[in-house]
């Protein structure tokens, strides 16, 4: 996400494409968009660190978090940072930016989300499973 934000940043400024809005309804978007993805994905972070895990999806998993923003979502931390980044965009007034962030999620997808799905069912098989079954994707 920090590099889709970057990348949309540099394009910016190597090529203009401003979104035809004024600056104070880009920055009001911007909130809108970023605030509520935010508050997702910090009480996601909680969620896991109250449950004495590592919040970085590479280390292992030793428990199955439910709680939080995760009965809302399977990935509220992702989500968060899409939105993030989809409220830098907005509040610039980037179009490149704003074209970065379900660029970004896809990305995140395909490299992080359908590998993890698939360690955790093979780790926690029909808890997992059932929690699939009960908590959407994203939203």
């Amino acid at each position: 996400y920090l590099g889709a934000a970057l990348a949309g940043a540099a394009l910016g400024f190597i090529a203009p494409l401003r979104l035809p809005i004024s600056r104070w309804a880009g920055i009001a978007l911007g909130l809108a968009a970023a605030a509520p993805t935010l508050v997702l994905g910090g009480v996601a972070y909680r969620a896991i660190v109250k449950s004495g895990q590592d919040p970085k999806p590479w280390e292992p998993t030793p428990v199955l978090v439910g709680g939080g923003s995760y009965q809302l979502s399977r990935n509220p931390m992702y989500l968060g940072m899409a939105g993030l980044t989809l409220g830098i965009g907005l509040a610039t007034r980037n179009a490149w930016g704003v074209l970065a962030a379900p660029i970004a999620l896809a990305l995140v997808h395909l490299t992080a989300v359908v590998p993890e799905e698939a360690y955790l069912e093979e780790r926690f098989g029909e808890a997992y499973r059932s929690y699939k079954a009960d908590v959407r994707r994203y939203v």
